[in-house]
């Protein structure tokens, strides 16, 4: 199991529902912007997107299997991001997870990818499911199927970005893309693993309480919102 890192002093979460991408990208940038000039806690943004691909700075437009023509009458924009892994898909059903968190005590980016998966499996074990990691390849797993992926960036050690789980998006569009970049893989969900679709809400709790457990973070210190703040 993964080693926490030092509690932190506050975590504001926010719950934001359906969110353009592009609008929480740039609510990113400025807490991350805070952060790194302010300092003063940490943030967990917890959304859903409008059906989007992104481009991570490890993948490339060869991971984009259809046509542009595909993507047009879908009206699914491709988007080049400054989050590491390769390509992957954003659509309504799937819940994102933003953690802008300070790294400067520990300063370990391995057990940080290591504590965002342990998130995740254990999120998945409260619905019934074995996820598991592969080393090598993050993101968390159901046998070759990959049910999270986790791309992050970080920037005097403050990161963003995160991880997307599949709840019961579309899987079929996937076939556009190479997801992650990974021609030998698929993808699943907990509605196609489980045959139950759980409520958003519910797994979204239990990102929330098993990300501020395995992270450390005391119940005092947690503030939650419901909306986009300055």
């Amino acid at each position: 199991m993964a080693e926490r890192l030092a509690s932190k002093p506050r975590l504001r979460i926010e719950k934001l529902g359906l969110q353009d991408y592009l609008k929480t990208l740039a609510r990113q940038r400025a807490l991350v912007k805070r952060g790194q000039e302010q300092g003063g806690g940490d943030h967990l943004l917890l959304v859903e997107h409008d059906l989007i691909a992104t481009i991570g700075t490890g993948g490339d437009f060869s991971q984009v299997k259809a046509s542009a023509e595909w993507f047009k009458r879908r009206e699914i924009k491709i988007v080049p991001v400054d989050r590491g892994g390769g390509v992957t898909l954003h659509s309504p059903g799937q819940l994102v997870a933003y953690p802008i968190v300070n790294l400067r005590a520990s300063r370990d980016l391995h057990l940080y990818l290591r504590q965002l998966e342990l998130v995740v499996v254990r999120t998945l074990a409260d619905f019934g499911i074995e996820g598991t990691t592969r080393i090598g390849k993050t993101g968390v797993w159901l046998g070759n199927d990959k049910i999270a992926a986790i791309g992050i960036k970080v920037e005097k050690w403050i990161t963003s970005h995160g991880f997307a789980l599949n709840i019961a998006n579309d899987l079929t569009l996937y076939s556009a893309i190479d997801q992650c970049g990974l021609k030998d893989a698929g993808v699943t969900s907990i509605k196609a693993a489980s045959g139950i679709a759980p409520e958003f809400e519910l797994v979204r709790e239990s990102v929330i309480q098993n990300f501020t457990s395995v992270f450390g973070y005391e119940k005092e210190s947690i503030e939650c919102l419901a909306a986009l703040h300055g």
